[in-house]
């Protein structure tokens, strides 16, 4: 969703794909510790979709069929640069999403540990 709509905003697909990783490194940190599995099982499992496969395949293809890619109207550098630059945006946006959701999440836990104490407390100043 955070892909189609920073797409529908006009950026490019890397900039997409980094938006949408820094989200998905976002969520996982919390789903992670509620469902006590390690954030990177989830993190893993939200970027497949993201993954430049089809960019490296057509980049290798266009280096052995150069003819192909001057009749595609494109080159090998570019699909290559393109998955070089998607497989940055991943690991640069699921790492930034990992550390902001770290902080949120402690910051959350860190809260409800200072509300639960101070309920605790005003139970105890009651039954005085």
């Amino acid at each position: 969703l955070a892909y189609l709509i920073t797409g529908q905003l006009g950026f490019d697909t890397v900039v997409a794909t980094a938006f949408a990783c820094v989200v998905v490194g976002l969520i996982t940190q919390p789903i992670a510790g509620r469902f006590h599995v390690p954030a990177l099982a989830v993190s893993t499992a939200g970027i497949v979709a993201f993954l430049p496969g089809s960019m490296i395949y057509r980049g290798l293809y266009y280096l052995t069929e150069p003819e192909m890619a001057t009749l595609a109207g494109t080159s090998a550098a570019t699909h290559l640069w393109g998955a070089a630059a998607t497989g940055l945006a991943i690991a640069g946006g699921i790492s930034l999403g990992a550390y902001f959701g770290r902080l949120a999440d402690r910051n959350v836990r860190a809260g409800v540990g200072a509300a639960a104490k101070a309920l605790a407390r005003s139970r105890a100043d009651n039954r005085e």
